[in-house]
C-alpha cells in the first residue's frame, strides 16, 4: 500500500467512526414531552413510537415516509412502512431535537426511523437532565472509557469473558470463564475481546478490555473507571485499533491480509557519504571570538563579544562555547559557515584534535603499490573553510578521507556539498548490456565503477547487468537497469507476473506470464499476481499487487483476498474494537432491558462502488485507486444490506451479535 492509498484508507476508516453511532430498535409506547420507557408497566392507551413518527409523517410536518430500498430483517419478511424524521429547514431540525427524545434504560435516545418490522431504531444521546432529553440540557460526558490506548499487560494477569459492576463498592470483577495468561506475541489472539483488572486478581476499580495487538507486551485496551456519571465515551472509540487490512473495516470481520510494503524498482548503490561538519542554531545572545588561545589543555576566547555586535551577525570563522558567559573551556565551537537560517556547520575541537587536524588531504589520481595499498598522487592539503567555500573543487578526486596519502582502500568522490561528499572504494569494473536472450546478456560493455559513477549519461542504452563482469545470469541476479546516477543505478529486479494463478494443492504457478521487460504500469492492471523472490514462475506463497508498491501474500489456495476477506460466506470470526466497546456498555447498562428490544439488522455494507476500477480487481483495475464501501457515499439513502455477511443481527450466525446493539449506516444517517 502506498502512501497515498494507506492515508486515503485511513480516511475512509475516520468516516466509518464518525457516523456509527450505537443504536438500538424497540417498538413499544409512551409519550411526554420527553418520552420515558422505563416504566415495568406499558400503558396500552398511549400511543407507540411508530405511531409518534407515522403521524408526524401523516400531517407532514416533521416526518416523511421512506420509499426506497430497505431491509430490516434477516428473513426480509417486514411489510410495515418505513418514516423517519425530517427537517425541511433549520427551525425544523432544532424542533425534532426535542420532539424525538426518548428515556430508555436510564439513558437518553433519540428516534432516527422506524423499520419494516414495526419498531424504531434509536441512537445513543447521553443522559437525561431532570427527567428530560432537550437540546438545551447541559453536557453529560463522564469518564467511564478511555479509548484507543495501551496498556503493558505484561505479566501472569487474570482474563474474564466477561464481568459483573458492583455499585456501591464502585468495583468491577472478571466473571464467565476465567484464566490467567502472560500476554505475549503467542497467546495475544486467545485474549481479544476479554477483560482483566491488569493484574492477577479479578476485582479492582479499573477495568481493562483487550482490543488489539501493539507489541508483544502491551494490548490496545479500552478502560474502565468510575467517574462522576456513567455516561461512556462509546462515539470517541476508534473503528478499529488496527487499520492494516481493508477486512478491519468490518464491525466484525473475517479472514486479514494486511498489507505489505514492496517494491520491485530498486537502487544499488556504489557509494557511500562521509559528513564533515554538524549543525546547530547560534544566538545572539552567545559570546564569540575570531581568535582562541589554546593553552595544551584548555581553550580561551579572546576579546569574546556578543553575536549582537558582529556585522549583519554572521559568525562564520568565530569561535563560541554556545553560552553566555563561557568563554574558556575544552570543547570550542568552530563554526565554518552558514547553514540556513540562524544555523551553522561546525566542528567541536577537543584536547587531540586542534582546527588544522580537520584537514583532509585530495588528489587527482591514484598508484597502486602492489602491495594492496594506493599512493594519493599530487595530493592538496584542503581546510575545512576552502572545502566549505570550493567544495566543488573537490568533485571526482582521491582521498584516504583524512591527512593520510597512502592507504588500502582510497575514496573517489562522486558528489560534493558544502558539508559532505559521497564516494566510492570499488575500483572494479561491471558488466552491461543493450540487450539479452534469456539470462545470457549481448551486446556488451564492460566499464570501470568509477566511469560508470563519472559519466553515468554515457551508458543509458545499456540496459541489462548481472552486477558482476559475467555474462550470464541467474534468475535471481539479472537485472533490468531504469536510471543510472552519480551514486549507482536504479533498476527492476527478474520478476514475474501472471494475470492469475492455479492451486496445485501446494504450490501457486503463474498463469499468462510477462518478465521484467513488460513491468510497467498498464501490465500491472491486468498482472496481480507474482513470487517474492526473484525469478520464480511457482511459489507456495504468492504476492497480490494492489497498488504500486502494496501486496498481500496469499496461501493456502486464496486468489481473491479482497472476496475472502469481505465476501466469503464465511462466519465473521473478530469483533472490532468498537463492537467490543459496545458490548461492554450494554452488559452495564442495558442487559435487564434486553426483552423490550428487537432484533433488526445493523448494517456494515462492505459492498464496492466501484470495484471495477480499483487494484483489487485482478482482471483490470487502476492500482492508484482505494477501496470506496458503500457507507463511503455522503449520499446513500439505500436501506438495503448487500452481503449476508454484512448483516448484522442476534439471529444470522454468519454476522452474529452478541446484544440487539448496534451502529447506525450512513445511509441511515443521510435521512436526517
Amino acid at each position: 500500500m502506498n502512501k497515498s492509498t494507506k492515508r486515503k484508507y485511513k480516511q475512509m476508516m475516520l468516516v466509518l467512526l464518525m457516523i456509527f453511532i450505537p443504536s438500538i430498535s424497540i417498538g413499544y409506547s409512551a409519550l411526554s414531552t420527553t418520552l420515558n420507557i422505563n416504566s415495568d408497566v406499558l400503558i396500552p392507551s398511549q400511543p407507540t413510537l411508530y405511531n409518534v413518527l407515522a403521524n408526524a409523517a401523516n400531517e407532514g410536518t416533521y416526518a416523511k415516509e421512506y420509499t426506497e430500498a430497505h431491509q430490516d430483517s434477516i428473513s426480509g419478511s417486514g411489510n410495515q412502512k418505513i418514516y423517519y424524521w425530517y427537517g425541511s429547514n433549520d427551525t425544523n431540525g432544532t424542533a425534532i431535537l426535542d420532539k424525538n427524545n426518548v428515556i430508555f434504560a436510564n439513558h437518553c435516545w433519540q428516534m432516527i426511523r422506524t423499520t419494516d418490522t414495526g419498531g424504531v431504531k434509536m441512537i445513543y444521546n447521553g443522559e437525561p437532565e431532570n427527567n428530560q432529553c432537550l437540546s438545551t440540557r447541559g453536557n453529560h460526558i463522564g469518564t467511564i472509557g478511555t479509548n484507543g490506548s495501551t496498556k503493558n499487560l505484561d505479566g501472569d494477569y487474570m482474563y474474564g469473558t466477561s464481568y459483573t459492576y458492583d455499585k456501591s463498592n464502585s468495583t468491577f470483577t472478571l466473571t464467565g470463564t476465567k484464566t490467567t495468561v502472560r500476554w505475549s506475541s503467542s497467546t495475544y489472539k486467545s485474549l481479544f475481546g476479554k477483560y482483566t483488572c491488569a493484574s492477577s486478581t479479578d476485582t479492582c476499580t479499573t477495568l481493562y478490555q483487550v482490543n488489539g495487538y501493539s507489541s508483544s507486551t502491551t494490548a490496545y485496551t479500552t478502560s474502565y473507571t468510575v467517574g462522576n456519571t456513567f455516561y461512556s465515551q462509546i462515539g470517541t472509540t476508534p473503528f478499529n485499533a488496527n487499520a492494516s487490512s481493508p477486512a478491519m473495516a468490518g464491525y466484525m470481520y473475517n479472514d486479514v491480509y494486511n498489507y505489505k510494503n514492496y517494491n520491485i524498482n530498486k537502487t544499488h548503490y556504489f557509494t557511500s557519504s562521509h559528513y564533515l561538519f554538524s549543525s546547530s542554531s547560534m544566538l545572539e545572545t552567545y559570546k564569540y571570538s575570531k581568535t582562541i588561545n589554546y593553552t595544551g589543555s584548555t581553550y580561551e576566547l579572546v576579546d569574546p563579544i556578543l553575536g549582537s555586535e558582529i556585522p549583519e551577525e554572521d559568525y562564520s570563522g568565530y569561535y563560541t562555547f554556545r553560552s553566555a558567559t563561557t568563554t574558556t573551556g575544552t570543547q570550542p565551537y568552530y563554526l565554518v559557515g552558514l547553514s540556513g537560517g540562524t544555523s551553522y556547520y561546525y566542528v567541536i575541537l577537543s584536547v587531540t584534535k586542534q582546527k588544522s587536524d580537520f584537514d583532509i588531504m585530495f588528489g587527482d589520481s591514484i598508484i597502486d603499490n602492489g602491495n594492496s595499498t594506493y599512493t594519493i598522487n599530487n595530493p592538496t592539503r584542503v581546510s575545512i573553510d576552502d572545502w566549505y567555500t570550493n567544495y566543488a573543487n573537490y568533485l571526482n578526486k582521491y582521498t584516504c578521507g583524512d591527512l593520510t596519502t597512502i592507504c588500502s582502500s582510497p575514496r573517489y568522490t562522486t558528489v560534493t556539498s558544502y558539508n559532505s561528499y559521497a564516494y566510492t572504494t570499488n575500483l572494479g569494473k561491471i558488466l552491461i548490456s543493450k540487450s539479452r536472450e534469456n539470462l545470457t546478456l549481448t551486446n556488451t560493455l564492460e566499464v570501470t565503477v568509477i566511469d560508470l559513477l563519472t559519466n553515468p549519461s554515457n551508458y543509458n542504452d545499456y540496459k541489462y547487468t548481472c552486477n558482476d563482469t559475467s555474462n550470464t545470469c541467474t534468475e535471481e541476479n539479472l537485472r533490468v537497469i531504469t536510471e543510472y546516477n552519480t551514486k549507482g543505478y536504479k533498476y527492476n529486479t527478474n520478476h514475474y507476473w501472471g494475470s492469475s494463478v492455479v492451486w496445485d494443492g501446494t504450490n501457486y504457478k503463474l498463469v499468462d506470464l510477462i518478465d521484467i521487460d513488460d513491468y510497467n504500469v498498464p501490465n500491472l492492471l491486468t498482472h496481480h499476481y507474482t513470487c517474492i523472490e526473484n525469478g520464480l514462475k511457482e511459489c507456495s506463497k504468492v504476492a497480490y499487487v494492489y497498488a504500486r508498491i502494496a501486496i498481500v501474500l496469499l496461501e493456502g489456495g486464496v486468489i481473491d483476498p479482497l472476496h475472502a476477506m469481505l465476501y466469503d460466506d464465511n462466519v465473521n470470526k473478530y469483533n472490532s474494537t468498537i463492537k467490543g466497546n459496545i458490548d461492554a456498555w450494554y452488559e452495564m447498562n442495558m442487559l435487564s432491558y434486553d426483552e423490550y428490544l428487537e432484533d433488526t439488522i445493523f448494517c456494515n455494507d462492505r459492498s464496492m462502488i466501484n470495484a471495477e476500477v480499483n487494484g483489487w480487481n485482478p482482471n483490470g483495475g487502476e492500482i492508484d485507486t482505494f477501496l470506496e464501501f458503500k457507507g463511503y457515499s455522503r449520499s446513500t439513502t439505500d436501506l438495503s444490506c448487500t452481503n449476508v455477511t454484512d448483516k448484522f443481527s442476534v439471529n444470522n450466525n454468519k454476522a452474529k451479535l452478541t446484544y440487539k446493539i448496534g451502529l447506525m449506516s450512513n445511509s441511515e444517517m443521510n435521512l436526517l
